[in-house]
């Protein structure tokens, strides 16, 4: 299994992350041998402002050589699809082809109606421009849009599907596109077990938890099976937690460094943090 996590937003102090504060993280990442930086995306109203995960990645692709960069998960309806083909193939550019794109519908009907989205046209849009996304970064010509791709960026990054256990989900994600990411966040892990079970059955290949909350501080509690799946529990219950995912079968895994005084999805992290959270699972 390949083990990423996120990028926080915020310092220590709570102030917001300039550039030079996002490449020291990054290589902090990259240098406790992380595999990967996975950063959530999110445009739900009246919470902190949280950054657009493509800027942080870009940032972060200065600092590191190694990890893939992705996004788990972007928020797509919204967006325009020939303006996001052209960041997503800048991403690929830049990172060396390290970039991963996880994309997702959003399930939060008030930002969607801002964007003018209809809550129950979101996975509709979604299919629909990352369709046109994967073919414009492929070098095809859609409509009368062509992006005449640089050869560096042929054939764009992977394409994930964000989405719960869905039958209807799944059978997109394996013929659609190049993996699926179930959000721990919001998944029990009855359901994660479940959902893996009928996507390797359905002949699924890169299989991925998402936004998992790791919290190594927080007090043991046994695991809930129809509770969101989290890390937030002492190292050696961490471990085993991990080690079940393993044993289902799962490629990757994405945290989300969080603080147990509170549900501050950006809480900052240092190298020693890391080492910690890196050690739970062996390379």
């Amino acid at each position: 299994m390949r083990l990423g996590i996120n990028l926080s937003y915020r310092d220590e102090a709570g102030a917001p992350l300039d550039a030079r504060g996002i490449t020291a993280r990054a290589k902090m990442i990259e240098d406790a041998g992380f595999d990967a930086i996975w950063q959530p995306d999110s445009l739900v109203p009246e919470v902190q402002p949280r950054p657009d995960p493509m800027v942080w990645l870009a940032i972060a692709a200065a600092a590191t050589t190694r990890v893939t960069l992705g996004t788990a998960v972007y928020i797509v309806p919204f967006r325009n699809p020939l303006e996001l083909a052209q960041r997503v193939m800048s991403l690929q550019l830049v990172s060396n082809a390290r970039f991963a794109f996880g994309v997702g519908a959003g399930s939060n009907d008030v930002s969607l109606a801002l964007g003018g989205i209809p809550f129950e046209e979101r996975f509709t849009r979604l299919h629909q421009i990352a369709g046109t996304v994967r073919a414009l970064t492929h070098g095809e010509q859609v409509a009368d849009a062509y992006l005449n791709p640089w050869p560096e960026t042929a054939g764009g990054p992977p394409v994930m599907l964000g989405a719960w256990g869905s039958e209807i989900s799944l059978k997109r994600a394996v013929r659609d596109y190049d993996g699926w990411i179930c959000s721990a966040a919001r998944t029990s892990l009855k359901v994660i077990r479940d959902a893996i079970s009928r996507y390797r059955d359905l002949g699924g290949t890169r299989a991925m938890v998402g936004t998992c909350p790791v919290d190594l501080t927080a007090p043991y509690q046994p695991v809930d099976e129809d509770a969101p799946f989290t890390l937030r529990c002492p190292p050696e219950a961490a471990a085993e937690r991990i080690q079940q995912l393993v044993d289902l079968g799962f490629d990757d895994l994405g945290l989300q460094k969080v603080d147990s005084t509170s549900k501050r999805w950006e809480a900052d992290t240092n190298a020693d943090q890391l080492a910690e959270i890196r050690a739970l699972l062996p390379y």
